[in-house]
């Protein structure tokens, strides 16, 4: 079987001092920056991976939130969204896999 990968968008918006803010709306809480956009691309990957690897977790105990909703993987992401004027929008590439193996290796979850 091959890799789970899910492609999730990414608003990159310039900044002052040339610098890039990075944003995956798709996942709450997911922002980051770089002084490059290729830098600031890898940093919300690796912000992303994070807190998926969390709720990853969450979702396989079964986690209820304040208002006692399973706790999702995703947010719900309804388009259009309005994005700041000269933010573009790109893809990553995340792979549930290699998620779902550092928490197998790690012990933290059964999988």
């Amino acid at each position: 079987m091959g890799d789970r990968v899910v492609r999730l968008l990414v608003h990159l918006t310039p900044e002052k001092g040339g610098w890039f803010v990075a944003e995956a709306p798709e996942v709450q809480g997911a922002v980051s920056q770089g002084s490059t956009e290729e830098e600031a691309l890898h940093n919300i990957l690796e912000a992303v991976e994070g807190i998926l690897e969390t709720r990853l977790e969450w979702v396989l105990a079964e986690a209820r939130d304040d208002s006692g909703r399973l706790v999702q993987l995703f947010e719900d992401y309804g388009h259009p969204r309005q994005i700041s004027p000269g933010t573009v929008e790109r893809l990553i590439e995340v792979n549930l896999d290699a998620i779902a193996d550092r928490l197998r290796g790690s012990g933290r979850a059964s999988l």
